[in-house]
């Protein structure tokens, strides 16, 4: 962004008779140059000089990063201390006030007077990745300024902590807001009147609302809703699985979706007569809760979301307080579900996109994710926090946009226990994509702490979501899961029955290895495979066992740039292991 900028104002000022780029971007300037070439600051015309104020602090779009922001703030400041002509100038020229306060630094003196100076237009309180934090008695008289300027109001961006600690009087979200664009508040206010209902007549584009107690009223337009994010809503304000569809019902523009802790279990089901919902340009779905499955459940069978849409199920609640039927019966619904939304991309494997498992013991919401995304927490929420589509040009001149490039939606599984039924979760509700995926990438965020925390999911867990995955050929695995993993699966052979019912495959009657068609093994980068290392020996006898049992496998050798079966082997681990294939091959 800056270096877009600087170029931009840098071919603006080779036209000028002055020196425009180092008096918009340094917050201190010297004196003119002298001479006959350059004419007075004062003979410019006051348009042509709010013109290039306009250059100098035009934002590169509606949504610009933070960075870009301070860029503009501090520009905005360089123009107006120019000279006293330029300062005339400035300060009357409103909308070059736009983003010159900061809600958090700025004295109140200031922030009154910069409120003053951009007067009529749209401004922002805080920004998406620094809200304006409330803490301070100074900052609810911030607030309290705001009053005057509310319908003026583009962005809330808001991280409410006084909390009981200082009286707070909502009364300024209940104001009317016709310019309302984004809403993201985060905080709980402990208002005494619990049925206050924020930000009336209005009709933004953006809502998140997290850890809060604030609530929409009835008269906010959600039509034009293209992004709602509702998480570890406050339980006296959530809402059941039958109104979150009425809700939902009325968002036919709606593209991100995401709602965490924030469904109320009221004992009833939605009538079967309500129709499912709709949400045509929905490409991000993010849907989960830590206490109860029914709501959930209800809500997402009641989803019909566009066929390229992204799921998250992130985090799954806990299963071990239900009998083993109810169990069944949910696991059921949901891979039902997913495979009715993703089945069509299955059709071809080679759409598939590697799968991605992994263990994270001191995540605090999901411990263990299976999908098709690497980082769900960065991936999704990129996705979410940014609501524009974009282009990709073609070779005859033409754009297409991301979707229409899309081969596999993403997914992501995440499961907040690992107790009791909860190992069920992972390999019930993906065994459709299982069965058909080549690929698999494994990673484990401190080996020796999962294995304490989770032993039997690496014990018996991780033995069955495997035997599922008939078709694998490629592993991708780093040094915890060669330790914790491979000698796992070493000696671990499957019945014909077993075959058949993990993977759908007829078998012989002789016994079969755990992932028979995996041919490659690929240690993820910075793997030590040198002799002596931690990861060697257990990888060395996976690779022996495996061609015991007539299922050999190669290893991608990243230093060589090529696999390295049983002659790379030799050449890197000595005597000892030709000495081992030697009695193989006896």
């Amino acid at each position: 962004m800056a270096a877009q900028r600087s170029f931009s104002i840098g071919k603006l000022s080779r036209f000028l008779p002055f020196d425009l780029f180092g008096m918009s971007l340094s917050p201190k300037f010297g004196r003119f140059p002298r001479g006959r070439d350059v004419c007075s600051v004062q003979s410019i015309p006051t348009e042509i000089v709010q013109t290039i104020f306009s250059f100098a602090v035009q934002p590169s779009s509606d949504d610009i990063d933070l960075e870009e922001k301070n860029l503009i703030r501090a520009t905005i400041f360089s123009c107006s201390q120019v000279c006293q002509f330029w300062r005339t100038v400035a300060r009357g020229y409103s909308p070059l006030w736009v983003n010159a306060t900061d809600f958090q630094e700025s004295s109140l003196l200031a922030i009154r007077e910069l409120l003053q100076l951009s007067e009529p237009h749209l401004f922002d309180v805080g920004h998406r990745s620094a809200p304006f934090q409330i803490y301070r008695r100074r900052d609810l008289l911030v607030l309290h300024m705001l009053q005057a300027h509310s319908h003026r109001i583009r962005e809330w961006n808001i991280d409410y902590c006084a909390g009981h600690r200082t009286e707070f009087y909502p009364w300024l979200l209940s104001r009317p807001s016709p310019g309302l664009d984004t809403v993201r508040w985060a905080g709980p206010t402990f208002y005494p009147h619990l049925d206050l209902n924020i930000f009336p007549n209005s009709a933004p584009r953006r809502l998140c609302l997290e850890d809060t107690d604030l609530r929409l009223s009835a008269s906010t337009s959600l039509f034009h809703l293209t992004h709602l994010s509702v998480c570890d809503w406050r339980p006296l304000k959530r809402l059941s699985s039958t109104q979150w569809v009425q809700l939902l019902a009325s968002t036919p523009c709606l593209q991100f979706l995401a709602i965490r802790d924030s469904t109320r279990d009221n004992g009833s089901q939605i009538p079967f007569t309500t129709p499912l919902v709709h949400l045509p340009e929905l490409r991000v779905m993010s849907l989960g809760d830590s206490t109860c499955m029914d709501p959930l459940l209800d809500l997402f069978s009641h989803l019909e979301p566009s066929p390229m849409c992204a799921i998250n199920l992130d985090p799954l609640p806990s299963l071990s307080s239900l009998a083993p039927t109810a169990v069944n019966q949910y696991l059921h619904m949901f891979s039902s579900r997913l495979f009715a939304h993703f089945g069509a991309f299955c059709e071809d494997p080679s759409n598939i996109p590697q799968l991605e498992l992994a263990v994270r013991p001191y995540s605090r919401r999901c411990p263990v994710t299976l999908g098709t995304v690497r980082d769900p927490d960065t991936a999704l929420i990129e996705h979410l926090e940014d609501s524009s589509t974009p282009t990709i040009p073609q070779v005859d001149g033409s754009t297409t946009t991301t979707t229409d490039t899309i081969i596999f939606p993403a997914l992501n599984i995440g499961l907040a226990h690992l107790e009791g039924f909860e190992l069920r979760q992972l390999s019930s509700l993906s065994s459709w994509l299982l069965q058909r995926t080549t690929s698999l990438r494994i990673t484990i965020d401190d080996p020796e702490a999962a294995l304490q925390l989770y032993p039997s999911f690496f014990q018996t867990e991780i033995v069955n979501l495997l035997s599922r995955m008939g078709n694998l050929t490629k592993l991708v695995v780093d040094e915890g899961t060669i330790g914790a993993i491979l000698p796992t699966l070493q000696d671990r052979m499957l019945q014909p029955q077993e075959v058949m019912n993990f993977m759908g495959i007829q078998a012989d009657s002789h016994l079969t290895p755990v992932l028979p068609n995996l041919e490659v093994i690929e240690p993820a980068k910075g793997v030590n495979l040198n002799q002596g290392g931690e990861a060697a020996l257990p990888l060395l006898n996976f690779m022996i066992w495996r061609r015991q049992v007539g299922c050999p496998v190669d290893v991608l050798d990243f230093g060589a740039g090529s696999k390295m079966g049983r002659s790379r082997v030799v050449r890197r681990y000595g005597m000892d292991v030709t000495r081992l294939f030697s009695v193989i091959d006896g």
